[in-house]
């Protein structure tokens, strides 16, 4: 592997020895692709905990936002935000556990736990209210 999309491509896939071969060689860890997302928000988003872990470790901007899909109302999403997104609640206990920021907004000021609580995903709304995250959601019920 040798292109920056390779490395994008291994936190999707979940490829961690890949991840790691990045990392060690000349792979910034806060790299980011056209649409602004970082391996641990890729990684995140698609509930690869190993890959997440690993870039914790590498010292990954936890509170890094996208940029995607900008034109549909959807960015500004950090890890922490695809993570509740997609009810990835191990990932959530980690993100939390590293100091993310639990109340940082998307482009609507909605937040990883109104995320949570608009899908009705109870483990990771349980993890962030414990966590004491302030909820907002531009679809609250």
């Amino acid at each position: 592997m040798s292109s920056i999309e390779d490395y994008y491509k291994a936190a999707k896939e979940g490829n961690i020895d890949s991840v790691r071969a990045f990392l060690n060689g000349n792979v910034h860890v806060d790299w980011a692709d056209t649409n602004g997302r970082t391996a641990l928000i890729i990684a995140a988003r698609q509930g690869h905990v190993d890959i997440v872990k690993l870039l914790i470790e590498a010292k990954a901007n936890l509170d890094i936002a996208d940029r995607e899909s900008p034109s549909a109302g959807m960015s500004g999403n950090t890890a922490l935000m695809w993570a509740a997104k997609n009810n990835h609640a191990d990932i959530i206990k980690l993100l939390i556990e590293a100091g993310a920021d639990l109340d940082k907004g998307d482009n609507t000021g909605s937040t990883a736990l109104g995320w949570a609580v608009h899908d009705n995903y109870t483990d990771v709304v349980k993890l962030l209210k414990a966590a004491e995250a302030k909820e907002y959601c531009r679809f609250s019920k």
